[in-house]
């Protein structure tokens, strides 16, 4: 989902300079406050356009916020869904346990998860790529020395995941 994937890689996602990060990140809290679930594009743009209609009330709770900024994310949300991003978001979510069931016998099953057309737009496998990994260490717990691994993930184009980096 939207809020599953956050602010900051979603605005490394479009692209988006600090001020619009910014923006986004009120964005997010705003829905947060409100109970207001962030599940696809349609939500973020609700939002959005939320945020566009009380942008003055919003400039003294959280600093300032022009329509100018709320337009020029809404842009680039555009962009994000020609590109094929809104197929990411939405519900069910996609759940990083199914990636380490077993078999009746306990051993391991292997998924590959083709991306070959998400590689033909770099930013968005490589936040995807981030998310994932960013997930797994949340998820899985420090386990040691197992005598077998619970997950072995291999992706190709790791170096994107470094591109504009900080």
């Amino acid at each position: 989902t939207v809020s599953e994937m956050g602010p900051l890689l979603l605005s490394r996602m479009m692209d988006l300079n600090d001020v619009q990060e910014g923006v986004l990140n009120i964005a997010f809290r705003v829905a947060d406050e409100q109970g207001w679930l962030l599940l696809d594009m349609k939500d973020l743009r609700a939002i959005l356009a939320f945020i566009a209609e009380h942008a003055s009330e919003l400039t003294t709770q959280y600093g300032n916020v022009s329509k100018q900024t709320v337009g020029t994310i809404q842009r680039q949300l555009l962009v994000l869904e020609n590109q094929g991003g809104d197929k990411f978001f939405g519900e069910p979510a996609l759940d990083l346990k199914d990636f380490m069931r077993t078999d009746r016998d306990g051993r391991g099953m292997v998924n590959i998860l083709v991306a070959d057309r998400l590689m033909q737009n770099p930013r968005l496998y490589a936040t995807f790529l981030l998310w994932m990994l960013s997930e797994l260490f949340e998820q899985l717990p420090e386990a040691g020395d197992p005598p077998k691994p619970k997950l072995v993930f291999f992706f190709d184009e790791a170096h994107l995941l470094f591109d504009d980096a900080p």
